[in-house]
């Protein structure tokens, strides 16, 4: 256990008249107060090893935006580009993102599995890569995919499907495919499903936050289906 001061003072101490102690009284509330209000900075402005947060309607806390960092949406194969400028006014009015929109991109025909009728998720990041090779070559962009058809992970043999998939800390895919499953899906339930799952890109890619603990938590755990998209919340 440490003491934030020494035990002992550095030098023989010297015993103060009565006329000193006002003085000294006086010295040690100044230093206690200027180490007091150091301590506050450093809570309102973050400790080392983690990032300056600002706090947003709703309540919830965000990091500040990374100043080498720059987000980009992007339509695959025919997905709406009025969807992808729905999301980027829905972060730009909550978290003051200023995001994007790359011009539609079509889908290599060697990330389709026609055996499976599915997307491979890894050839189709790097169909999104080569479809922009100057936003690629930036190494401060980060880029999400949108799609509509259905995805699965080569490299996850075990999984029928997923949602997305990110590679290389700024390149993501989404795909809404399973996003209207299920009885009575309304519109605003499937673009909540869509939200969240860009939300988590967001906060992993361009704000580069750990998976989260709190099952409230856009970023909490694995998300299986769509029992899991549901029940976390939209706030990081």
């Amino acid at each position: 256990m440490t003491s934030p001061y020494p035990p002992h003072p550095p030098y023989p101490a010297q015993p103060a008249d009565q006329s000193d102690l006002p003085i000294v009284r006086l010295l040690t509330a100044a230093f206690v107060t200027v180490v007091g209000l150091f301590v506050v900075g450093l809570l309102l402005g973050g400790s080392i090893g983690s990032r300056p947060s600002v706090s947003v309607a709703g309540g919830s806390s965000i990091p500040r935006a990374p100043a080498d960092r720059r987000l980009f949406l992007a339509s695959l194969g025919g997905f709406s580009i009025d969807t992808l400028q729905t999301l980027a006014q829905f972060y730009r009015g909550k978290y003051g993102l200023q995001i994007g929109i790359l011009e539609p991109a079509t889908i290599d025909p060697s990330a389709r599995d026609e055996g499976r009728g599915q997307l491979i998720a890894e050839d189709l990041i790097e169909s999104m890569r080569s479809s922009y090779p100057e936003v690629a070559a930036d190494s401060g962009a980060v880029v999400i995919g949108v799609v509509s058809e259905d995805l699965y992970i080569r490299d996850r043999p075990d999984w029928e499907w997923v949602f997305g998939l990110r590679t290389l800390g700024r390149f993501g895919v989404v795909s809404t495919a399973r996003m209207t499953l299920g009885l009575g899906v309304s519109d605003e339930l499937a673009m909540a499903r869509l939200r969240k799952m860009v939300t988590r890109d967001i906060g992993r890619m361009y704000y580069r936050l750990p998976v989260s603990a709190d099952p409230r938590s856009v970023l909490f755990g694995e998300i299986d289906g769509l029992a899991d998209l549901d029940r976390i919340g939209e706030d990081f």
